[in-house]
């Protein structure tokens, strides 16, 4: 069964008294269409209730669901690390608090991200740990093809030892190679992602269900290289399989080849309050 949605160039409608005009670009309909369309294959296929779809549209509609403060995120990302055994102290969690409060996105993509949870020491094992600790959304597996793989963080990556937090922009650089990402990130003054692409898929594991390829990109970590016939010719990657093996996984592409649907996510750096 499949069920599409068509809309015009713009959608105008006007309420009440003081004609509050509201105007929707396509663009942005696509993204509500696509997720659109996949509810209705999910209640189709069994793996979703259509009496708690109908609850869960009814209580957006009426404002009952809010989405989370910066600052509520960052604190159950804070949590999450706590959770898995790292230390953090009072004076730190306060401060990566402080810097939520006052967080200010520089794209529609932009959200918080605390990093450095498992350290940087050896990326293999880093991205070993946080894969283990990623726990996917309901009805879907995990295969790790890293593992077994050497990898190291890309030239002119220089990693911070210390838990904080950072800008993460998950749509970065689509539809560019690996290789083409690094020189446009390095002309821009950007660093794109390496361990936390990972990071952010076992904090945040639901943004992993909306990628799409078209307006949330499946991503690669291009700050980081994985070895492959003597050479560091490759990229770790996440991808998502829908029906039917209904898995995330933990792969790598070609540096030098750009994929239709995939970016390379960048991390910037949040600037200490008073600065």
């Amino acid at each position: 069964m499949q069920v599409e949605i068509t809309a015009a160039n713009s959608i105008g409608e006007v309420y009440g008294r003081n004609q509050l005009e509201m105007t929707t670009t396509i663009e942005q309909l696509g993204g509500l269409t696509a997720q659109h369309n996949e509810i209705i294959k999910r209640v189709v296929n069994g793996s979703l209730s259509s009496i708690s779809v109908k609850r869960a549209l009814q209580d957006i509609i009426e404002g009952a669901v809010k989405a989370p403060s910066i600052v509520e995120q960052v604190e159950r990302q804070l949590d999450a690390w706590k959770n898995l055994g790292v230390a953090i102290g009072d004076e730190l969690w306060e401060q990566i608090l402080q810097q939520a409060d006052v967080f200010e996105p520089f794209t529609d993509t932009d959200e918080p991200l605390v990093t450095g949870g498992f350290g940087y020491n050896n990326p293999r094992v880093v991205v070993d740990k946080l894969i283990d600790a990623f726990t996917p959304v309901q009805g879907y597996t995990k295969m790790n093809s890293l593992r077994s793989h050497e990898l190291r963080y890309a030239p002119g990556f220089r990693p911070k030892g210390e838990l904080r937090l950072v800008h993460y922009d998950a749509n970065a650089y689509p539809t560019l190679s690996p290789e083409d990402a690094r020189k446009a990130a390095k002309k821009d003054g950007l660093q794109l992602a390496g361990i936390e692409v990972f990071e952010h898929l076992m904090l945040e594991p639901k943004t992993g269900s909306n990628w799409d390829g078209k307006f949330c990109y499946y991503p690669n970590a291009s700050g980081l290289d994985r070895k492959a016939d003597g050479k560091w010719s490759r990229v770790p990657c996440v991808d998502r399989w829908d029906d039917p093996d209904r898995k995330f996984g933990f792969i790598s592409g070609w540096v030098g080849r750009a994929s239709d649907g995939w970016s390379s996510p960048v991390v910037r750096e949040v600037l200490n309050l008073g600065s």
